[in-house]
């Protein structure tokens, strides 16, 4: 299936599951985030972004790249000196929503990792970067690791679960690419997290850390204390400060 034909189905997906969700950018149009912020464009605001020599969030061609260094969605962990929350280009979203992207390009490859490179997909409870506390539901890819992954913020503790591929263990890289499309669903207080080869049949990430056969149980995260109006969009994150990383997406629905 092209982008083309893709980007239709997902559009008629999202009007049959949400009828109130009508936000897309297929990056068609140039725009340079980092300069300009978000002004002319339909997006809320960019949020953080790491080393700010690093960072790039940029549209062209059909294409969303996002490049940072030194920059974190693991706040338990940002005890980095330097190191800054990920870049997040986000809408606001108050209710049930179906995210949807896909990723194009990753630095990195089996042979040659970029470390603790990643991005994805991120809904995010305002403020917490004031209070020293994050609430966050993310749909990971992160080959560098264990392919996909969901990440689980609560009170600033992470739950890392999901993983497609063991960490370490057979090419992650290859099954990320092989299912390079990423949904996240919330449904009342419910997060759902799934990934597709074509963007039109979902399989989601599994308790039990492997590739969804049928068996398997999904990841579904029960977030009574995430309020109804969240941030809702697309993160990147380079955990290190040399070399720096970068993902891309072709889509934001």
């Amino acid at each position: 299936m092209n982008k083309r034909s893709a980007g239709i189905l997902l559009i008629l997906l999202g009007a049959w599951v949400c009828p109130t969700q009508a936000f897309i950018d297929g990056f068609d149009t140039p725009h340079d985030f980092k300069t300009l912020g978000v002004e002319g464009t339909d997006w809320e605001a960019l949020f953080g972004g790491g080393d700010p020599e690093a960072l790039q969030v940029e549209a062209a061609d059909g294409e969303l790249t996002m490049a940072s260094q030194g920059s974190f969605w693991n706040p338990e962990y940002d005890d980095t000196p330097g190191g800054d929350y990920g870049p997040f280009l986000y809408i606001t979203v108050t209710g049930d929503f179906i995210a949807t992207t896909r990723v194009t390009d990753f630095a990195g490859a089996v042979g040659a990792q970029v470390m603790n490179n990643y991005g994805g997909i991120q809904a995010r409870t305002p403020g917490g970067e004031l209070i020293n506390n994050e609430d966050i539901a993310q749909i990971g890819y992160f080959p560098t690791w264990t392919g996909h992954i969901v990440w689980n913020h609560n009170d600033n503790v992470r739950e890392e679960v999901g993983f497609t591929v063991p960490i370490w263990v057979g090419d992650s890289y290859a099954t990320a690419r092989e299912y390079s499309y990423l949904q996240l669903e919330r449904r009342g207080d419910d997060f759902h997290f799934r990934i597709s080869r074509d963007g039109a049949t979902w399989i989601p990430l599994t308790e039990q850390n492997v590739l969804y056969t049928g068996t398997q149980t999904p990841v579904v995260r029960t977030r009574t204390d995430m309020p109804q109006t969240l941030q809702v969009g697309l993160i990147h994150g380079m955990a290190s400060f040399d070399p720096g990383g970068f993902i891309e997406y072709d889509f934001f629905q």
